[in-house]
């Protein structure tokens, strides 16, 4: 099976881009700076693909995003990981959240309002 990459400044001349929908594409990584120049970017769909980890800058540039979908994605990163987020979930009926780590990794998700990360190992 090919997997795919998206590697830095893919997206640098989408800059009016409101919506990206990248799913059931088999991507299993995003290089850091994959996003930049999609400052306009609200809605980003991520979801069916294999991305396991979420790692530092992955969201670097998408400074309006809103709406983030993750779901259906082998991602297992811990607290402690060497990905750059800590992914938790809790016992509330489908509460799930996305925090911050020291290296201040994801500030570029200050305005998320929706985070799908349903159907994955999280653990």
């Amino acid at each position: 099976m090919n997997r795919m990459s998206i590697v830095a400044n893919t997206f640098q001349n989408f800059t009016g881009l409101e919506v990206l929908d990248l799913g059931l594409n088999k991507i299993s990584a995003i290089n850091e700076n994959a996003f930049v120049g999609l400052s306009n970017l609200k809605d980003l769909r991520l979801n069916s693909n294999c991305l396991a980890t979420i790692n530092k800058n992955m969201f670097n540039g998408l400074n309006s995003l809103e709406n983030l979908n993750l779901s259906v994605n082998p991602i297992t990163a811990k607290s402690g990981s060497d990905s750059a987020v800590t992914i938790s979930v809790c016992d509330s009926k489908e509460y799930q959240s996305i925090s911050e780590t020291n290296d201040n990794s994801v500030t570029a998700l200050e305005n998320m309002k929706e985070l799908t990360l349903n159907e994955n190992p999280i653990v």
